[in-house]
């Protein structure tokens, strides 16, 4: 009997905190928000890296996130966010086979039913990982003698 062994490699992730602090817009006198992300700037090196994004405090609880848009020639690079049940959490995965920067639009909406938008950046530099417009090869693998469920 053939033992499986887990692979030591997982995905890597990159861990953004963001803070989002309401202040009152002196000519409008509405609520903005000014939003600051800590890293500032993301760069993926590695195929299927995580994206984790956080609300962290002085956010007001009040705050979460609601949606995320991304433009670039590649945007299908970023899959479509799972946002925590809280709504303070959000994750997304890069897949990271195509160099260029990215440009989020992350949406937010508060318990007084304000929205607002951020626009953050991810540089993908997949490096020797780099898949180029040529198809991906395919490789055909038949099972182990003995391990053929056809058989």
């Amino acid at each position: 009997m053939t033992k499986i062994q887990n692979s030591p490699a997982t995905a890597p992730v990159i861990q953004v905190q963001v803070v989002a602090t309401p202040e009152i817009d002196p000519t409008s006198k509405k609520v903005k928000y000014i939003t600051t992300f800590t890293p500032e700037k993301i760069k993926a090196t590695q195929p299927d890296t995580i994206l984790s994004y956080e609300l962290v405090t002085p956010t007001p609880s009040g705050v979460k996130f609601k949606s995320v848009k991304v433009t670039g020639k590649k945007p299908e690079q970023i899959s479509p966010p799972t946002i925590s049940q809280s709504g303070k959490v959000m994750v997304l995965t890069d897949a990271n086979t195509f160099r260029e920067v990215l440009s989020l639009t992350i949406r937010f909406k508060d318990s007084d039913a304000v929205e607002f938008d951020v626009d953050p950046e991810v540089e993908n530099d997949p490096g020797e990982f780099e898949s180029h417009d040529s198809p991906a090869p395919t490789v055909m693998r038949e099972p182990e003698v003995g391990n053929d469920p056809g058989e």
